[in-house]
């Protein structure tokens, strides 16, 4: 299936079951896409977005919309820029990537990793799986991990960054420092390409250096 010119209307469905869907600009004020072992590639989505997908791949180059709630079982996602004023991500066993995302974010992942380019507005992450994040400016990020998270640090001294995490290293800082916490409400400061584990508060100064 392909959809190549502009179609507008306010919604829009896309359902794929074993086949590719190619669309090129779908504007509405909401759009649903459905997929099972189904390959998406969309070169702009303007409006309202929920997705349901499972052993399925979604490839985004442009999403811009008030509200987007994505559902995604087993699948990859791939969104190039993300303009939104709010976006709420549920995955379990999938690969997801964001190049740019702008506004509010929320992403919970259960058993696939989460790579995220940029960020311009809130970023809220939780996975049990590692983390890699390279942000340039951003109001204010929480990052949950049960895992390792890699985090470059943003151009922007004022913003707000708190990561859970058992321990994070952080590169291309340039003599800044990030807050991070571990699970068990420890805390730890480290510098650029150095990695810590943190220390339970009271019980020592500082983190230990690995």
């Amino acid at each position: 299936m392909s959809l190549n010119d502009k179609f507008e209307g306010e919604e829009h469905k896309i359902a794929v079951t074993g086949g590719v869907a190619s669309v090129g600009k779908l504007r509405g004020m909401r759009i649903v896409i459905q997929a099972c072992e189904g390959h998406i590639v969309a070169r702009e989505l303007l409006g309202s977005l929920v997705v349901n997908t499972r052993k399925s791949e979604l490839d985004i180059k442009l999403l811009q919309g008030q509200m987007n709630t994505l559902f995604l079982d087993e699948s990859t996602l791939e969104i190039g820029a993300g303009y939104n004023e709010r976006m709420e991500v549920f995955a379990t066993k999938s690969c997801l990537s964001f190049d740019h995302l702008r506004g509010s974010t929320s992403v919970m992942s259960r058993g696939g990793s989460v790579k995220i380019g940029s960020c311009d507005g809130s970023l809220h992450v939780d996975s049990n799986e590692n983390i890699d994040v390279t942000l340039s400016t951003f109001d204010r990020v929480d990052i949950h991990s049960e895992s390792d998270v890699r985090i470059g640090m943003p151009d922007n001294p004022d913003a707000d960054l708190h990561c859970f995490s058992p321990s994070v290293i952080v590169d291309e800082a340039i003599n800044q420092f990030v807050r991070t916490y571990s699970s068990r409400d420890e805390i730890s400061y480290g510098k650029a390409g150095e990695r810590y584990r943190p220390e339970r508060l009271g019980l020592g100064q500082g983190s230990e250096r690995l």
